[in-house]
């Protein structure tokens, strides 16, 4: 599963009021993934926006850029 890309979907289609992880949860499930692969997702977004104090969606931002580097 391609991490960034997931991200990127779930940033672009995000609505309004939603949460990001619910944004994320819809994602996964689009592209065919697994709970499992929501957990890694949103632990390792946790991680970095702990490391950098910020936004999830900033922290979720980066990964997709740095991935996509």
């Amino acid at each position: 599963m391609d991490r960034a890309k997931v991200i990127r979907n779930a940033l672009e289609r995000r609505r309004k009021n939603e949460t990001l992880e619910r944004a994320i949860g819809k994602a996964v499930r689009r592209s065919g993934g697994k709970f499992e692969d929501y957990i890694e997702i949103m632990s390792r977004i946790r991680e970095v926006r702990k490391g950098e104090n910020i936004t999830l969606t900033e922290a979720a931002r980066r990964m997709a850029d740095a991935d996509q580097s």
